[in-house]
């Protein structure tokens, strides 16, 4: 119990040093698509560049875990191609932004620009007109301010809710849909310190019941030389609660022997375990990004970006 209510007094800790640097702890990132015949790589690289401008303007921080992501969809209204000596195209498009919840798909806001652009190809018209928008306008950064609001304002009034459905979740131990329900939770809710307590309960669940299941997935990983994979798992295990400290020490040892970028990730986790106490709770808000961040990364969740 005492283990678990340091945990908890990180977290909360955690959630309340943020609220004294004047900063949301309502987290987003920007979901892009891939490329297609219409939408280059160069275009997605630019809707990157903007969209993460536009959330560092608004204070906001950009982060794999975080439960909200800004979606963006282009929707063509004209095109035209002038022929001459050089042939040109010119295209009218909506950039619509939709910021979206991540666990359920439900869309909080939308926002829509209209803009222009030409080039030498439809690609090139596209990722003209996509330059045009300006991620320091004060329209965009007041959209997504709002949003921040609107998403703090809804967690706080479906706190108990979200608490009752993750407590359904640790019932049938599935720990990690819980922690990322939990992990969504802005601070400031009228809930606060039952769901951080309840944060530190489901991590040290997931950490009992996974430990083995992650090692082992981190040691067939190391077997086939994809070490980059073996490391992404030794991160999602917190050997202080789990029960496998012994053998994961050994394949740290291992893999500190392969490639400098192994050997410097492998380090990092090392010190981490060996700083105990004294770094135990950052190094567990770690291992809890990765455990979020992992749970949306198999989701495999599609959406459309395109509409002609």
């Amino acid at each position: 119990m005492k283990k678990i209510a340091g945990i908890a007094l990180f977290f909360m800790c955690h959630l309340l040093c943020a609220q004294t640097n004047g900063n949301s702890t309502v987290s987003l990132r920007p979901f892009l698509p891939a490329p297609d015949s219409l939408l280059s790589q160069n275009s997605i690289n630019v809707l990157d560049a903007k969209l993460s401008t536009l959330l560092t303007n608004a204070n906001l921080t950009i982060s794999n875990a975080a439960a909200f992501i800004i979606v963006p969809k282009v929707n063509i209204n004209d095109q035209q191609t002038v022929d001459g000596m050089q042939k040109l195209t010119t295209v009218k498009l909506d950039l619509v932004l939709y910021v979206k919840n991540r666990i359920y798909q439900n869309t909080f806001a939308t926002y829509t620009q209209a803009l222009a652009g030409s080039g030498k190809s439809s690609a090139d018209a596209i990722q003209n007109a996509l330059s045009h928008f300006n991620p320091k306008h004060i329209s965009p950064i007041q959209f997504v301010n709002e949003t921040i609001r609107k998403i703090e304002n809804h967690y706080s009034e479906q706190c108990t809710q979200l608490i009752a459905l993750t407590k359904k979740k640790i019932q049938i131990q599935d720990f990690e849909s819980a922690l990322t329900v939990l992990y969504a939770i802005p601070e400031g809710n009228t809930c606060q310190q039952k769901v951080n307590i309840l944060l530190a309960e489901t991590y040290q669940n997931y950490q009992q019941k996974n430990c083995q299941t992650n090692l082992l997935k981190a040691q067939n990983a190391f077997l086939v030389k994809d070490y980059q994979t073996a490391v992404s798992y030794l991160n999602l295990i917190d050997s202080q609660i789990g029960m496998c400290e012994q053998k994961y020490n050994q394949l740290i040892a291992k893999l500190e022997k392969e490639t400098s970028e192994v050997q410097r990730k492998t380090w990092e986790l090392r010190m981490k375990q060996q700083n105990g106490e004294t770094l135990s709770t950052k190094y567990q808000l770690d291992i809890l990004k990765s455990i979020v961040t992992n749970y949306y990364k198999n989701q495999n969740t599609h959406y459309i970006f395109i509409t002609p």
